[in-house]
């Protein structure tokens, strides 16, 4: 048996042992109130009772169960905040994550928000989380949820709105980095006991900084490219929906969501340095480069909910529609020079690459919960029809005058179609047992064609994606859970598609219309106690796809292309603790240890890599009065060396701090923020093809401070009801374009 087979269960059942042994320790202080809390010593003098802390964690089946409502510093805080403390959940600068999983799916009341980055945490920070029930975070998602995506879901919980009532919340920020940053919005709900009303708008505008620095080394040459990009972004984003009981048992409803941005960035500077073996520079190249990126998204749902008795049988359908409209933009003009800096007019180039791409999606899901005496069963389906059009031209700008060069241009399409069926059965065979299994059955069709090539690419399969889960509670405080699901990630779109978009004259990615979808598998192990949650994982993936670059040695230019051509097992140890003993000190925990090794199947790449890694993180907060109408926020996370796609990772950390205001009787909020405080926030890495090696150093402006100011009217613990997205998933594999 190798070593890191043997470390993860020593390690675990070391950790169930030091468990047990303090919370006997927990259980005894407990009992005895603190010496300087009189009030205390005389309750318990008067009545001789002890009271019993609420249980902040509860695993069910296939999720974990954070009681916000339990905290001791529920008031004053926000779900944004809230979200901090969730075992498994980190946040970075706006960004939410979850551990061992490559994105995450937010929900309120099991309805998705289609929100992202900075205006998904805007909206979160204006819901106060006095109107929060529970957080639920399901790391390995059932046959319910989509397979697509080795992802997770937090589903937020909120409690039951009150009826003719109304509010609305208006919320502003500052972000000042290297240059500014802000956005406004306003969210409006409205209820009544049959009519459900939300909406919300949200504008920012954005000026963006970004370095870069990458380093080639060839053996007998090193290329070094050098850049500090600049641009700006003006972004809109609006959402509204409105839900209505039409009777008792039948509730219809429909929502829209639209984003519209503008992206550019004009006349940034490349420079790529070559140098001989003894460092002497020998040559000089000047990239200027702009680009221009619009996008507009208009999505919409129509949602029905029919109660077919007083059990709990109802069926849920939904009909999804989305359309993507974006237009990138890049222009290229290059010169080269020699040692002496004088111009070498041969190797003079310019070129403007222009894309037009269209994605349209249609979806339609319905589910039906059928609870009966001896199990609960829900199944359901969905059929989901995409249609991704591009039209790519490439034009030479050398002499001047625009020329298509029609070997480089390309009109591609792609259509998807993806049919899904799936079941899942849940028992409690007693009060201490219960398990789920489920089954999901997607049947996907795929044709591309490229009409520059003439190439037809047409892809069937069928899968089959099981799921199952097991709970078992060992006493009041404490419960084991097991369970196992498969996963599949589709290729975005984007990547499917064979143009060749120029980074410079001698770097340029390509898409791959072969390119199949990866599998996951994945295996959990968790022991949950009333503040602490302790999770081992078994993760293995076949067929991930990477873009390796190629090199020509005899030109240096440098190809990226994506393949199917990566395998990787991971097997890791999490260890959550919220630490809540004191009023005035709420402090969330979160180490991980993971072992991972992945290989890859082509000759150019390292037949393998492997590493031990892990992170540490943690978040506190503190009230600094009685009111806890003034909280400190402070926080700090560290990654060591870790492996992604295929490249080597160096360390970060980021330390952060913060401090939030609740006045007017907590309706407003005001809040400041710094951070990356240290600058730490660097993104260094390494990849090795065909025996050359790539470095990579590049810093996003993650250093910065944010001024957040919201004003809520009205009923503040009023939500409306969400609806579902079906088609989420399709969606997010525009992004990536």
């Amino acid at each position: 048996m190798k070593f890191y087979q043997l470390v993860f269960p020593v390690s675990f059942l070391l950790l169930v042992f030091f468990n047990d042994l303090t919370a006997q320790t927990s259980q005894q202080s407990n009992s005895i109130p603190n010496a300087t809390d009189t009030s205390a010593w005389k309750l318990q003098l008067k009545e001789v009772n002890v009271v019993a802390r609420k249980k902040l964690f509860v695993r069910k089946n296939d999720r974990l169960i954070f009681h916000v409502e339990n905290t001791l510093n529920n008031s004053g805080s926000n779900i944004f905040e809230a979200l901090r403390m969730t075992p498994g959940v980190q946040i970075q600068d706006d960004q939410i994550s979850m551990t061992a999983k490559s994105n995450v799916t937010i929900t309120i009341n099991d309805r998705i928000i289609p929100l992202s980055g900075e205006s998904l945490s805007a909206y979160l920070k204006g819901i106060p989380t006095a109107s929060v029930k529970s957080i639920e975070v399901i790391s390995a998602p059932s046959a319910r949820y989509d397979a697509e995506g080795n992802s997770g879901i937090v589903n937020i919980v909120l409690k039951t709105a009150t009826n003719d009532s109304w509010n609305l919340n208006l919320r502003g920020s500052y972000t000042q980095a290297t240059y500014p940053q802000g956005n406004a919005g306003a969210d409006f709900n409205f209820k009544t006991r049959k009519l459900s009303f939300f909406s919300g708008i949200t504008y920012g505008y954005r000026q963006t900084y970004y370095k870069m620095k990458n380093s080639i080394f060839y053996g007998d040459e090193t290329w070094i490219l050098t850049a500090p990009f600049t641009g700006n972004t003006n972004f809109i984003n609006g959402n509204a929906g409105v839900d209505y009981e039409i009777t008792d048992r039948w509730t219809v409803g429909a929502m829209y969501f639209g984003n519209f941005s503008d992206n550019y960035r004009k006349n940034n500077h490349i420079t790529t340095n070559i140098y001989d073996p003894d460092g002497l520079l020998t040559e000089n190249m000047l990239t200027v480069r702009s680009v221009s990126k619009n996008s507009h998204l208009n999505a919409f749902n129509l949602h029905s909910v029919t109660k077919i008795d007083s059990l709990g049988k109802k069926i849920v359908a939904d009909f999804d529609y989305f359309i993507y409209n974006g237009f990138d933009s890049i222009n290229n003009l290059g010169n080269t020079y020699d040692a002496g800096s004088n111009l070498l007019p041969d190797l003079y180039y310019a070129n403007i690459n222009c894309n037009n791409g269209k994605v349209t999606n249609y979806a339609a899901k319905i589910h039906v919960d059928f609870p009966l005496k001896w199990v609960n069963l829900n199944f359901g389906g969905k059929v989901s029809f995409t249609e991704n059009n591009n039209d790519f031209v490439f034009y030479d700008n050398s002499t001047g005058n625009l020329v298509v060069d029609a070997n480089q241009t390309n009109i591609f399409t792609y259509n998807e179609k993806i049919k899904a069926a799936y079941c899942s059965a849940a028992k409690q065979f007693s009060k201490k047992l219960e398990t789920q299994i489920g089954i999901r059955l997607e049947h996907t069709t795929t044709k591309g064609f490229s009409k520059t090539l003439n190439q037809n690419t047409i892809n069937r399969y069928l899968r089959f994606f099981p799921s199952c889960y097991l709970n078992y509670s060992l006493s009041e405080e404490k419960s084991i859970g097991l369970n196992y699901n498969r996963r599949i990630s589709r290729p975005d779109f984007m990547t499917l598609n064979p143009f060749k978009s120029y980074f410079n004259a001698y770097d340029y990615n390509e898409g791959n219309p072969f390119l199949k979808p990866s599998y996951a598998d994945n295996f959990e192990f968790a022991l949950n106690t009333a503040n602490y949650e302790h999770k081992l994982w078994v993760t293995a993936v076949s067929g991930d796809y990477f873009s390796f670059p190629f090199v020509d040695p005899d030109t240096r230019i440098v190809r990226h292309y994506p393949e199917n051509c990566v395998n990787y097992f991971s097997a890791g140890l999490s260890e959550s603790w919220l630490f809540d003993r004191f009023p005035w000190w709420n402090s969330y925990n979160n180490a991980v240890v993971y072992y991972m090794r992945k290989e890859a199947t082509i000759a150019a790449a390292q037949p393998a890599m492997d590493i031990v890694s892990g992170k540490l993180y943690t978040n506190n907060d503190f009230a600094l009065n009685k009111k806890k109408s003034i909280l400190l926020n402070l926080g700090f996370f560290y990654e060591f060396p870790y492996l992604a796609a295929y490249n080597r990772i160096e360390s970060l950390y980021i330390l952060y701090a913060g401090i939030k205001l609740q006045l007017f009787n907590e309706n407003m909020t005001i809040s400041l923020t710094a951070n990356d405080i240290l600058r730490t926030n660097h993104s260094k890495s390494s990849v090795t093809s065909n025996s050359i090696r790539y470095v990579y150093d590049n810093y996003g402006d993650s250093q910065n401070i944010r001024l957040f100011v919201s004003y809520k009217f009205g009923n503040r613990d009023l939500r409306a009801t969400k609806h579902n997205i079906s088609n989420t998933e399709e969606q997010e594999r525009i992004t990536n374009g």
